[in-house]
C-alpha cells in the first residue's frame, strides 16, 4: 500500500478530488484540464455509462439518456436513462471510478486512504450508498466525513486561521443543488457538528433558473411558440436546444460574479440577450436573504456569540456570487471568509480533517448531530431505581467514527444465534396448514356434508398451523410490541376461508375433467375459475391483515444474547451484550416518555456499522430506542417490566461502565 491519500467531494453538479502525496503536498486532480469533474452521466446505446464532460457533450445527441445531477436523485434509488433504470449506486460508482483512474494515473499507484464527504444532514442509508459506490469503483473503504467538518479542516490547515478549543465556526455551503449551514465546534482532535440545517429547494441550479427567467422576460412575449418548444421540449432537437440554453445560463451566472453584464445566445429564437448583474441580484435577493435568516437561526440555536465565534466560512461553487457574502454580512454583522475557488475547499479540507486520525487512530471522525432532545440527561438512573446512582458516573464516549460497511436488514441479522434458517419454521408451519386443509377437504368430499359445514371444518383445521406460520417468534426473552388482535383475528378468518374456497374451486376444475355428463362438466369449468378467483382475492386481503396482526412493527426483544429492535420490515438492529457498556430505561426529559439507551463499549462495531447511525444520539453519547410509546398501549405498565428485563438479562459487564 502507498502513502497517497485521496479526498473526494461528490457534488450535485461537480465532483472534486484532491490527492495528498506522502510528503504532504496536496494537489487537485484534473479532469480534461479542470479540477471540476461534472457529476453528470450519459448512458450509451451499448449500456456503458459515460461520465464528466463526455456525458455533457453526449447529451446533445440524446438528452433522454442524460442525467445532469444524480446526487439530487439520491432518494429515488434509480435513474431512468433512456429505457433503462440504472441503480443510483452504480451511477455514483461510475463517477468515482473516473476519479480512481485519474488518482492512479497521477500517483502511479493506488491510494491507501480515501476520505469521502457527505452533507451533514444525511442519514445512514444515504451515507452507506456512498460507501457502496466507492467500494464498487475499486477504491478502499472510505472514511466518511461531514462536509462542514472538512471545510473547517481547510479553514484552519490551509487558510491558517486559529480556532481555539470549544470555539465555533459557521460553515455556509451553497452548492449546486442545496444549501446547508452548519456550526462546528473545535475539539481536542478536530471538529464536531453542533447544529445543521438547510434548504433543499435552493442552490446554484436555482440561480441558473433566475437567469433563464430574465431571458424569458425578453423573448417570451414576442415568440411564445418557440419559447414553449425551448422550455418544454418534446423531441430530441428541442431537447438539445433546451440543454444549450441552460448551459449558457450557468455560464452567464458565473460571468455576473466578475462582470456587470453577461450575454447569452437563445437558440430557436436566434437572438442574443444581455443580463445585467443588478437585475439578476434583484431577482436573487429574496432567496439569499432567506438563506441569511436561516444562517442566523442556526447560529442562535448553537449558542454562537461574539466571544466564541471563530468566523463565517463560505464554501460551495454558488457562494462566489457576491450577493451571498453581502447578505450574510448584513444579517450577522460579520464579514465572511470568501475564496476564489470555493469548490475545492471540501475535497482538500477532508484530507486535513482526517490527519488527526492518522496520528491518533483511536480518535473518531466527528458525526452529524441527531435531532435535539429537550432536557438531555445528566445522570444515568438504574433500571431498578428512580434516582441517580451515587457511584456510577455518566458515561463519556466520543461521537462514533465514520460509518462503514453494509446496513443490517431483517434478512441479514447483525448476530446469528442459530444454524437453522429463520424462515424454515414458517415454511414448515405453512405447509402443514395447507396439508391439513387438503386432507380435511378430501375427507369431507367423501362424506359429502353441506358446503358451509365443509368450509367451517377445513377452516378450523388450518387455523392453528397458519397462525404459527405467520406469527413472530423472536425466541426466549422479553417481547415489547403492540399487538393488533382485531387485524390478526379477521386476517386469520379470511385467510383460512380463502384457502378452502380456493381448494374448492380447484376441485371443481378437477371434476370438470372426470365428469361424464357434459353439462355438469361445463358447469364445473365455469364454477372452478370463478370460485378460485374469489378464493385468491380473499386470500390476498386476509393474509395482509394476518401479517399486520401477527407480525407488527416496531418491536423489541430483550434476551440473554442481545437487544433486538426492528422498527420496520426491512431493518433489524441487534445490540449484543458484549458490545454494550451500559443499558438503561430512562426518560429523556421532564414530561417525555422513557427510552432505552445503550452505551457501546469503546471501539465496538456498533459505532462503525452504518446501520446504527439512525440510533446514535451524540448529545447522549448512546444508541437510543425512543419510540417505546409506539410499541405498547400501556407504556406506564410495560416500561418497568422492560427495565426489569434489561436488569435481568444484561451480564455484569454491562451493568457498570467499562472504559
Amino acid at each position: 500500500m502507498s502513502g497517497y491519500q485521496l479526498g473526494i467531494d461528490y457534488g450535485s453538479s461537480n465532483t472534486v478530488a484532491v490527492l495528498r502525496w506522502p510528503d504532504g503536498r496536496c494537489r487537485p486532480l484534473l479532469f480534461d484540464g479542470s479540477p471540476l469533474l461534472p457529476s453528470a452521466l450519459f448512458l450509451q446505446p451499448d449500456g456503458k455509462l459515460v461520465t464528466g464532460r463526455d456525458a455533457v457533450h453526449s447529451a446533445r445527441m440524446d438528452p433522454t439518456r442524460f442525467e445532469p445531477n444524480p446526487k439530487r436523485r439520491v432518494d429515488d434509488g434509480t435513474l431512468l436513462l433512456g429505457a433503462r433504470s440504472v441503480p443510483l449506486v452504480e451511477a455514483i460508482a461510475a463517477t468515482l471510478n473516473r476519479v480512481a483512474d485519474e488518482a492512479r494515473r497521477a500517483a502511479g499507484t493506488h491510494p491507501s486512504t480515501v476520505a469521502l464527504t457527505y452533507p451533514a444532514g444525511w442519514g445512514a442509508v444515504r451515507r452507506n450508498m456512498l460507501t457502496e459506490a466507492a467500494v464498487q469503483a475499486g477504491l478502499p473503504t472510505p472514511t466518511l466525513v461531514p462536509e462542514p467538518v472538512a471545510a473547517a479542516g481547510y479553514f484552519t490547515a490551509v487558510l491558517g486561521h486559529a480556532v481555539r478549543p470549544d470555539h465555533l465556526l459557521v460553515v455556509y455551503d451553497l452548492g449546486a443543488g442545496t444549501f446547508d449551514v452548519a456550526v462546528v465546534r473545535r475539539t481536542g482532535v478536530g471538529f464536531e457538528v453542533c447544529d445543521v440545517d438547510g434548504l433543499v429547494d435552493f442552490g446554484g441550479l436555482d440561480l441558473d433558473a433566475l437567469v433563464v427567467a430574465r431571458v424569458a422576460d425578453a423573448v417570451q412575449s414576442a415568440h411564445p411558440d418557440l419559447w414553449q418548444r425551448l422550455t418544454a421540449p418534446e423531441n430530441p432537437t428541442d431537447q438539445r436546444h433546451f440543454r444549450t440554453l441552460w448551459d449558457d445560463a450557468r455560464t452567464a451566472k458565473e460571468m455576473l460574479s466578475r462582470q456587470p453584464n453577461a450575454g447569452l445566445y437563445v437558440p430557436l429564437v436566434d437572438r442574443d440577450v444581455s443580463v445585467g448583474r443588478e437585475e439578476f441580484e434583484q431577482s436573487a435577493r429574496p432567496q439569499f436573504e432567506r438563506v441569511a435568516r436561516l444562517t442566523v437561526q442556526v447560529m442562535g440555536r448553537a449558542g454562537v456569540t461574539a466571544e466564541n465565534l471563530a468566523g463565517v466560512f463560505l464554501v460551495g461553487g454558488a457562494s462566489r456570487v457576491p450577493l451571498a457574502a453581502t447578505t450574510v454580512h448584513h444579517a450577522t454583522g460579520i464579514a465572511p471568509t470568501v475564496l476564489e475557488q470555493p469548490e475545492i475547499v471540501v475535497a482538500e479540507g477532508v484530507l486535513h480533517a482526517i490527519r488527526a486520525l492518522d496520528s491518533n487512530p483511536e480518535s473518531p471522525v466527528p458525526e452529524s448531530p441527531a435531532p435535539v432532545v429537550a432536557a438531555p440527561m445528566t445522570a444515568w438512573p438504574s433500571a431498578a431505581s428512580s434516582g441517580p446512582p451515587a457511584s456510577q458516573p455518566e458515561p463519556q464516549i466520543s461521537t462514533p467514527p465514520a460509518y462503514v460497511g453494509t446496513p443490517r436488514t431483517a434478512s441479514t441479522p447483525a448476530v446469528s444465534r442459530s444454524s437453522t434458517p429463520e424462515f424454515l419454521p414458517s415454511l414448515l408451519w405453512g405447509a402443514l396448514a395447507v396439508l391439513v386443509q387438503v386432507i380435511a377437504l378430501v375427507g369431507l368430499f367423501v362424506v359429502r356434508p353441506p358446503v358451509l359445514l365443509t368450509l367451517l371444518v377445513t377452516s378450523l383445521a388450518g387455523t392453528v398451523p397458519l397462525r404459527r406460520a405467520v406469527a413472530w417468534r423472536a425466541g426466549p426473552g422479553y417481547e415489547f410490541v403492540r399487538r393488533r388482535p382485531v387485524a390478526g383475528f379477521f386476517g386469520t378468518v379470511l385467510t383460512v376461508i380463502s384457502t378452502t374456497v380456493l381448494l374448492y374451486g380447484l376441485s371443481f376444475l378437477g371434476r370438470a375433467f372426470i365428469e361424464d355428463d357434459r353439462d355438469r362438466s361445463a358447469d364445473y369449468l365455469v364454477l372452478g375459475p370463478l370460485v378460485s378467483g374469489i378464493g385468491i382475492m380473499l386470500f390476498v386481503g386476509g393474509f395482509a391483515l394476518l401479517i399486520r396482526g401477527l407480525r407488527p412493527y416496531p418491536r423489541l426483544m430483550v434476551n440473554a444474547y442481545a437487544i433486538v429492535y426492528q422498527p420496520d420490515r426491512r431493518h433489524r438492529y441487534e445490540l449484543p451484550w458484549p458490545d454494550l457498556a451500559r443499558v438503561d430505561v430512562v426518560p429523556l426529559g421532564p414530561g417525555l416518555p422513557p427510552a432505552l439507551l445503550a452505551v457501546p463499549v469503546p471501539h465496538s462495531q456498533l459505532l462503525r456499522d452504518p446501520a446504527y447511525g439512525n440510533l446514535w444520539r451524540p448529545e447522549l453519547h448512546a444508541l437510543a430506542i425512543d419510540d417505546l410509546s409506539r410499541l405498547t398501549r400501556t407504556l406506564g405498565r410495560d416500561a418497568p417490566r422492560l427495565a426489569e428485563a434489561v436488569a435481568r438479562h444484561r451480564p455484569a459487564s454491562a451493568a457498570q461502565p467499562n472504559y
